[in-house]
């Protein structure tokens, strides 16, 4: 809801307690590794398997605020999913993420189990400012969102 510089303060405040706990550096970017390690962790919690595969290009015009917004609300909603899905079936879910950069394009993707989709009208604007695409695939029982964003 437009509380872009309170996402920031608070990946920030939490980003040094959970490099601290985790040394893993998936993109060599610190807001995006502090955002995944602390997804990471919730997720270990929470019985949760979670495999991260994360590039991210240095260099580009992709802002700390807009990507926090995308993160955010993807890796939220597919933890709400496999909490609900655990709740289903008893069986353990996983969550695959991947950020991958493809010549001057950044691709986020997510999969997981189901998805309900809340936040997603803002990831959308924020991938539109990037002059990009979001795009949503449901394959059998497994969900897939994909956000391409073109960077300069």
């Amino acid at each position: 809801k437009h509380e872009i510089s309170e996402i920031t303060e608070y990946v920030n405040s939490i980003s040094a307690p959970i490099n601290e706990l985790s040394d893993t550096t998936w993109s060599g970017v610190d807001i995006v590794d502090a955002i995944l390690n602390h997804t990471v962790l919730d997720a270990k919690k929470q019985g949760i398997d979670m495999d991260v595969n994360a590039e991210f290009p240095k260099d580009c015009n992709i802002t700390s605020d807009d990507l926090c917004v995308i993160l955010f609300n993807l890796l939220d909603n597919a933890m709400e999913a496999c909490q609900h899905y655990m709740r289903q079936t008893k069986t353990p879910p996983r969550i695959e993420v991947t950020l991958r950069r493809i010549h001057q394009f950044l691709i986020i993707k997510i999969q997981n189990p189901c998805h309900h989709g809340i936040g997603l009208r803002n990831v959308r604007e924020k991938v539109e400012k990037y002059n990009g695409s979001l795009e949503f695939d449901v394959e059998g029982n497994v969900f897939t969102v994909t956000a391409l964003l073109f960077f300069e």
